[in-house]
């Protein structure tokens, strides 16, 4: 990689009295292999340089022990800053200056497996388990949700943070590894019969309040005003990867008899029992007195006359 002037003299001009050769050299000599685990580096490290933190020139993926590496340069070509020092403090357990270039190999080694030791560990059922305990504890706490919310909703009303996570969402979602896995863990969660019914009454309460109900009501307004909204959605849904998957699903779930019977007897319901209809070459409709209590909706409806 070869980094850009500009970037070059932003860090120049920030500590003009240090010497970045090693640095720079060292960064433009890397090759990123495809199995190496990535690190994003900021090369103009992003608490210095906070207008260069969404900088794509900025930005450069190393392997783990290569963003070692990196940071060590760092700290050796400006002593004065002291949040470079920490940086290889906390990483290494020990100051930039008592690594010699004959060790750094041995502690850039040492850092790669403990962070990979750490993500392991990390993915561990027990630890997981623990980690969501945590969340769970800290969620029912009525003042820490308060305190969250309000801190998300500031965060999301400036216009930079939210196109940055937006774009860093669009990203993420697109690699192969994040949608196998998100596609496993939501088979997953949806084979749970106890998850499904959980969900479903979380869904039917929100709905009966008036207020998520008129902040959806609001929202859809919004959105169907909005002729950009209105052209990316309708190019999301024709884009033959789409009707693909979508053709795919409906021949899955039009071969399962539970969700045909499901289906007919929601159309039943919103097109015979919900207009007073009876229709004749409906089966339902067919069947004398029908009380329509569905089993699958929890609204009960007058049987026809």
């Amino acid at each position: 990689m070869q980094i850009s002037e500009r970037i070059k003299a932003a860090m120049q001009g920030k500590f003009p009295t240090a010497d970045f050769t090693e640095y720079f050299r060292f960064l433009e000599s890397r090759k990123v292999p495809v199995e190496c685990a990535m690190h994003s580096h900021h090369i103009c490290p992003r608490a210095e340089f906070p207008e260069l933190r969404k900088d794509k020139e900025n930005l450069i993926d190393l392997g783990v022990a290569d963003h070692f590496c990196a940071h060590y340069w760092l700290a050796l070509a400006v002593p004065e800053c002291r949040n470079f020092q920490i940086t290889v403090q906390y990483m290494a357990d020990t100051n930039a200056r008592s690594i010699s270039r004959d060790e750094l190999p041995g502690f850039a080694e040492v850092y790669a497996r403990g962070m990979e030791a750490l993500k392991a560990r990390n993915n561990e059922p027990k630890v997981k388990s623990a980690h969501v305990a945590r969340l769970r504890k800290r969620w029912a706490d009525p003042e820490q949700k308060v305190a969250q919310s309000e801190r998300s909703k500031k965060l999301w009303e400036d216009p930079e943070y939210r196109a940055e996570k937006t774009e860093q969402l669009k990203e993420m979602l697109v690699r192969p590894e994040v949608k196998e896995a998100r596609t496993t863990s939501l088979k997953k969660y949806w084979e749970d019969l106890e998850q499904r019914a959980a969900f479903a009454e979380r869904m039917k309460k929100l709905r009966a309040d008036p207020e998520f109900k008129a902040a959806q009501s609001a929202r859809a307004k919004r959105q169907n005003a909005d002729p950009e909204f209105q052209r990316k959605a309708h190019d999301a849904l024709n884009t033959p990867e789409h009707r693909a998957a979508s053709g795919e699903r409906r021949k899955i779930q039009n071969a399962t008899p539970e969700f045909r019977a499901a289906q007919s007897e929601r159309n039943h319901l919103r097109w015979h029992v919900k207009r007073n209809i009876i229709n004749p070459e409906c089966t339902l409709c067919n069947q004398g007195a029908i009380t329509c209590q569905s089993k699958f909706s929890s609204v009960d409806y007058p049987a026809l006359g």
